[in-house]
């Protein structure tokens, strides 16, 4: 990969809130920001997914399926919907997603 031989990463699409809650992530284990906002959330397991960070990915899950149905904004439960709908081992997401947005 580039990425390998360059040692450098360039994260175009992604907000400079999702780098520091990655960063956050990678050097302390800690979810701090991403589960103040859903909206970072959100981005972080986009990228989580997108980078294979598997670990990352599966502690987001653990915190969209944990969190009431008013910590989502709408934009960001849309979002995860799409997201979780076109990946195969996200798709009990999707019904978590429905349950936000009917509320």
């Amino acid at each position: 990969m580039k990425e390998k031989k360059t040692s450098k990463i360039h994260l175009d699409d992604v907000s400079a809130e999702c780098v520091k809650a990655l960063l956050e992530y990678l050097y302390t284990f800690k979810l701090s920001v991403a589960r103040d906002s859903s909206v970072i959330s959100v981005e972080l397991f986009q990228v989580s997914h997108k980078y294979h960070i598997c670990q990352l990915e599966q502690e987001l899950k653990k915190i969209f399926a944990s969190q009431v149905d008013t910590w989502y904004e709408v934009d960001s439960a849309l979002k995860l919907f799409q997201f979780a709908r076109n990946v195969e081992e996200h798709k009990e997401l999707k019904q978590k997603c429905v349950e936000v947005l009917k509320s």
